[in-house]
C-alpha cells in the first residue's frame, strides 16, 4: 500500500494540498489520507484516464476531520500514468496528483528452512492386559452359564464384565 496525504482547508476555504505525484506498483493500492482542518465539505476524487489501471472513476466524499479511501492498481497493469483529481467548492478549486503505476515485480520470498525432524523416543513396551484378558474370560464363563440354566443374573453378570472389560482396555490406551 502506498499512501499520499491531502490536506484541506489548511491554507484557506476549499484550498487543497496534495502531492504532485506518486508511483506505485501494479496490484498495490493507493491510500488516501484526506484531513479536513476545517468545517466539513463535499470533495470530488475524479481520473479521466484511470481505466487501464484501476476500476476507480468518479467518487463524491463528504468530508468530516479525517478520511482514508483506497484505490486498487489491476495487478497486471502496464507501466504508465494517470491523473487524480481532488476537486473542491463544487469545482472552483482542483488538485491533481499523477499517479505513476509501475511493473510488478515479483519478490522472492527466502525459502523457509524447514524445522529439525524430531525423532520420537520409543515408547516402553506395554505389559501384557491381564485384567482385561481375566475379565473377557470371566464374561465369557458366565455367559456360557446364562446359556445352559438360562437364569437371567448370568446374563447381567456377563454384560457387567464385558463393559469392565472395554472400560479397562480404554483407560489403558491413555
Amino acid at each position: 500500500m502506498v499512501h499520499a496525504e491531502i490536506h484541506i482547508n489548511r491554507r484557506g476555504i476549499n484550498s487543497i494540498e496534495a502531492p504532485s505525484q506518486v508511483e506505485i506498483s501494479a496490484g498495490e493500492s493507493l491510500v488516501l489520507d484526506i484531513v479536513n482542518h476545517g468545517p466539513p465539505i463535499h470533495l470530488t476524487l475524479s481520473s479521466d484516464n484511470s481505466a487501464p489501471f484501476t476500476e476507480f472513476f468518479h467518487e463524491n466524499l463528504y468530508l468530516g476531520e479525517r478520511q482514508e479511501y483506497r484505490i486498487p492498481v489491476y495487478e497486471n497493469a502496464f507501466e504508465g500514468s494517470f491523473e487524480l483529481a481532488v476537486i473542491t467548492g463544487y469545482g472552483m478549486h482542483r488538485g491533481t496528483i499523477r499517479v505513476q503505476v509501475n511493473r510488478f515485480v515479483k519478490k522472492k520470498e527466502p525459502v523457509p528452512e524447514a524445522p529439525p525432524v524430531e525423532i520420537p523416543s520409543p515408547e516402553p513396551p506395554r505389559s501384557f492386559p491381564v485384567l482385561i484378558v481375566l475379565l473377557l474370560l470371566a464374561a465369557g464363563i458366565v455367559y456360557g452359564a446364562w446359556l445352559v440354566e438360562r437364569v437371567d443374573i448370568f446374563n447381567y453378570a456377563a454384560f457387567a464384565a464385558l463393559s469392565s472389560a472395554v472400560l479397562a482396555a480404554w483407560l489403558s490406551r491413555r
